[in-house]
């Protein structure tokens, strides 16, 4: 535990592409949560940084977040030390722009990264803006960027050094870390997006129960057809599975995931590192997990799911901290 955090509040953001995850951090631990149905894809009417316009929603919605905090825990804004954001709130629909720092990158790099900015048309407590990290080549292969991964890694309990660490959720992460704890590299797999686009809005949709347990058989199995067929024959067949060949729920959503993580999962395979953490996303956490497992004898590490929901928050505390 990090003693200078002690006896010192802060709120944290996290901002995202859909959704803006607000969180109290008193004594080392998040007290409080506000989660907004609202992120950078809904900020199209965002002015630049320099100008203090009170009637932006996304602001608008900050101060009511920002108050209801302060309201319910019976504190003022000059309890708070800082409000200290990362993510999507960081890029060129956010709140405020901060450019990505290049890989390699630590918690050294990313607080020297912070941007301080004011806000008084949102509240009187200082903002600190942490940035993203990049990845750059002369290939495309070697380019990545990603904003709000790299506080969600720093704040996981686990030793991450000399590791693969999988963030799973809808822009999912493979990060390599070095021996000092740095991002040297890292993939993104855009499989949670797939996951609801394909959900929603196509005729898998009554085939599929994305709240079910995937059978694990049928993980394999997706997988392993994926593998031999291609994604575009395996959608199809969870429709067979489910209207020919009557398989249940479990067994349909389990032959779907399998496929659905074939792309990453077999990058995975290929990399070097033998010891990979898994947090992020339950429902694509376990799932990574058992398939890795099945084909593998690599070492899997899987975060406690509580520990690892506040993970992002605890990250940016670590890197404000940071001296």
């Amino acid at each position: 535990m990090n003693k200078n955090i002690l006896h010192k509040n802060y709120i944290s953001i996290d901002g995202g592409t859909s959704n803006t995850r607000i969180a109290f951090i008193k004594n080392n631990t998040v007290a409080d949560r506000i989660f907004l149905k609202y992120g950078a894809k809904d900020n199209d009417t965002a002015k630049t940084p320099t100008e203090a316009d009170s009637t932006n929603p996304f602001k608008i919605k900050l101060k009511k977040a920002i108050a209801e905090i302060i309201l319910r825990n019976k504190i003022c804004e000059k309890d708070i030390t800082a409000v200290v954001a990362s993510g999507m709130i960081t890029g060129e629909k956010g709140l405020f722009e901060v450019k990505h720092i290049k890989a390699p990158a630590g918690i050294k790099e990313l607080h020297n990264g912070m941007v301080k900015k004011e806000f008084p048309e949102i509240c009187s407590i200082p903002f600190y803006f942490i940035p993203g990290v990049k990845t750059l080549s002369e290939n495309l292969n070697g380019i990545d960027i990603m904003r709000g991964e790299e506080t969600e890694l720093m704040g996981l309990t686990e030793d991450i050094s000399n590791s693969l660490v999988i963030l799973p959720g809808s822009h999912s992460k493979c990060i390599c870390v070095s021996n000092e704890g740095k991002i040297v590299d890292f993939k993104t797999f855009i499989t949670g997006e797939m996951l609801f686009a394909i959900y929603n809005d196509t005729i898998l949709k009554n085939s599929l129960n994305i709240k079910c347990e995937p059978d694990e058989e049928y993980l394999k199995m997706g997988f392993s057809y994926c593998k031999e067929n291609g994604i575009n024959e395996a959608l199809f067949k969870t429709r067979i599975l489910d209207t020919v060949l009557n398989c249940n729920k479990n067994q349909c959503y389990g032959f779907f995931m399998g496929f659905l993580l074939y792309g990453e999962v077999s990058q995975i395979l290929k990399m070097p590192q033998k010891r990979i953490i898994l947090a992020g996303k339950a429902y694509f956490k376990y799932p990574t997990a058992y398939l890795l497992k099945s084909f593998s004898n690599k070492e899997i590490i899987l975060t406690n799911d509580s520990l690892a929901d506040n993970a992002p928050a605890m990250g940016m505390i670590k890197i404000y901290e940071h001296t």
